[in-house]
């Protein structure tokens, strides 16, 4: 995503904009998780 901000960079800002955080895990052969957590 160039300007639409679908990246990685663009959902931790979000999550940041909305007061919480955003989480990559990758592990090889498994997958990659992300996590984003935020209050409600």
């Amino acid at each position: 995503a160039r300007n639409g901000k679908l990246g990685l960079a663009g959902m931790q800002e979000r999550a940041r904009l909305l007061g919480g955080s955003a989480k990559v895990e990758s592990k090889p052969s498994k997958g990659t998780t992300v996590t984003i957590e935020a209050p409600v």
